[in-house]
């Protein structure tokens, strides 16, 4: 009886190494045919990245736009594929002759506009193509530590942008970050907040 103990012990323990040989077999058969996947999603990626499209088109338009009209330099989207295929977005400020990369866009005004700016120009493009998406934005502190011409001119174009685009945008602002200059149209200070509210 014990020694018939010990072999069905045995034979327990052999058919638990050959279900888990069997398992971890599965898994990297799994996982092979999971790459195999990811390396073709990723030439997908490339295709389209090389070949445009409309949306991604129109998202770099609205994009530029708006940096040009607040920091007076031309900036552009850069989107590559990274190793493991998936898209990188990268802003980047064009010299005066629009062929040379500068490093313009690292400062902190110029990444916070990159920020707003893209995020806008998603909307915009969803909004302008008639597809459901978001239709608000919000950005706490965004012109904080900006110099006075830029905000204004931030303002300005997303002011014009709203409109055409119909998407709500609010910006939140301490009353010292607000230029002297800047004139709000009625009805654009939804709220103002004091240490006693």
């Amino acid at each position: 009886q014990d020694d018939l103990r010990r072999i069905d012990d045995q034979i327990r323990q052999y058919n638990e190494r050959l279900r888990n040989l069997a398992s971890a077999e599965n898994y990297e058969q799994k996982k092979s045919l999971l790459k195999e996947d990811a390396k073709g999603a990723a030439k997908e990626v490339k295709i389209t990245i090389d070949s445009g499209n409309e949306i991604f088109d129109s998202i770099k338009d609205l994009f530029t736009k708006i940096y040009k009209e607040t920091m007076k330099t031309t900036a552009v989207v850069l989107v590559r594929p990274n190793k493991e295929g998936n898209p990188e977005f990268e802003a980047k400020t064009l010299g005066e002759e629009l062929e040379q990369l500068t490093g313009k866009s690292e400062g902190y005004t110029s990444t916070k506009v990159q920020c707003a700016a893209f995020v806008f120009a998603v909307l915009a493009t969803y909004s302008l193509l008639g597809k459901k998406f978001f239709r608000f934005m919000y950005d706490d502190g965004l012109l904080e530590g900006w110099g006075n011409n830029p905000k204004i001119d931030f303002i300005s174009a997303i002011r014009e942008m709203t409109e055409k685009y119909n998407i709500q945008y609010i910006v939140s602002m301490i009353k010292s970050d607000v230029p002297s200059s800047l004139e709000f149209k009625k009805g654009e200070i939804i709220t103002t907040l004091s240490r006693e509210h």
